[in-house]
């Protein structure tokens, strides 16, 4: 398991980057609490061969769709994304 001090100084900086809208303490825990209750940040890959991947349990189909709908709306912040 990954300290959960170290996520939230990781997420911090991460949202930092995107932009003080997505960097407020709320932001932060709401990102650090899905964290939590997908993962546990232990799993890195969905159990029992699930699709989803990373702390967060993303599945590649659900990537995508926020990339087409969302993401493609907000050029720079696509780019920060990248």
């Amino acid at each position: 398991m990954v300290s959960i001090k170290q996520m939230r100084s990781l997420i911090e900086r991460t949202c930092g980057v995107m932009g003080d809208k997505f960097a407020s303490e709320s932001a932060v825990d709401m990102v650090l609490a899905t964290g939590v209750i997908e993962s546990r940040y232990e799993y890195i890959t969905q159990m029992n061969d699930g699709p989803a991947k990373s702390f967060f349990q993303v599945e590649s189909k659900t990537a995508v769709d926020n990339c087409m709908h969302y993401l493609k709306h907000r050029p720079e912040l696509m780019k920060k994304c990248a």
